[in-house]
């Protein structure tokens, strides 16, 4: 029994058996339904630790950068709380680095940004000229 059928016959008010529509609604595509599968997010780190092991450095490298500006103001900036204060000839230069590394990670950002928006927009419009509206019924002559 399809997803149209059995939506169909459900009545205002009563309980809708999300499982069981869900399950008809995927029965064609059971790679989706799979445990484990694509969609659950099972092949993507579950057969090869190096995903993993090179993931974490690049995590650590984001926060960092992510957090570079602040250090960057602090080494700048001067308290009347500290009890030793830099040189600016030491300072200067350290703040310097780290808003390369801030600069790094919006170059980083900018480039990805446009790499998404560029698929997302071919993608999007190569489906909408090759598939058929989803809304539209079997009966209807319209679409």
């Amino acid at each position: 029994m399809s997803a149209q059928n059995l939506a169909a016959k459900v009545q205002p008010g009563s309980n809708v058996r999300w499982d069981r529509l869900e399950n008809a609604a995927f029965a064609a595509h059971p790679s989706v339904l799979a445990p484990g599968g694509a969609a659950n997010g099972g092949t993507r780190f579950g057969k090869s630790y190096w995903n993993l092991i090179w993931g974490i450095p690049v995590v650590l490298v984001y926060l960092f950068c992510y957090t570079a500006p602040v250090w960057g103001a602090a080494a700048i900036s001067v308290s009347r709380f500290q009890t030793y204060q830099q040189d600016p000839e030491q300072r200067i230069p350290l703040s310097g680095i780290m808003f390369i590394f801030v600069l790094a990670l919006l170059l980083v950002n900018f480039v990805r940004w446009v790499s998404w928006a560029l698929a997302w927009r071919s993608g999007h419009a190569s489906r909408a000229r090759t598939r058929a509206p989803r809304l539209c019924r079997a009966t209807s002559s319209s679409c």
